[in-house]
């Protein structure tokens, strides 16, 4: 099982390199949603 772990904490890296932009701007998305929510209520 040893050597299956390190293939899985790749695909967890590239999905964490992958998510990065996402998480890199996670507030200014908030900061939208919430202002599109006040727009549109």
């Amino acid at each position: 099982m040893s050597p299956n772990l390190p293939q899985v904490n790749k695909s967890a890296v590239q999905a964490g390199g992958q998510l990065s932009f996402f998480e890199k701007y996670l507030t200014v998305w908030v900061a939208l949603c919430i202002v599109i929510g006040i727009a549109l209520g």
